[in-house]
């Protein structure tokens, strides 16, 4: 149930917030919840409606989606370390 909501209220970030507010929840609810894949998505949704294509002179079309699919596949390694470290 929380997930439906914080999903919801993901999606509505995208369109109302700042993108750096909607990454900032993103990244916060991939250490929330466990295998949030719907944050790659929600990246592929900002990149699709507020994707330049450059970043910094450099062409790069899906920046947003490859930061977030980083830090989703470097949050397992997180999660471990944390869950053996308060153990």
């Amino acid at each position: 149930m929380i997930r439906i909501f914080l999903n919801i209220i993901l999606i509505l970030s995208i369109f109302i917030l700042p993108v750096y507010v909607s990454v900032v929840l993103i990244f916060i609810s991939v250490f929330l919840f466990k295998n949030f894949i719907e944050a790659i998505i929600f990246g592929f949704l900002i990149d699709t409606l507020y994707g330049s294509g450059t970043i910094l002179g450099i062409h790069f079309a899906y920046f947003f989606t490859a930061i977030i699919f980083i830090f989703f596949l470097i949050s397992f390694k997180f999660k471990k370390m944390l869950r053996t470290s308060f153990h």
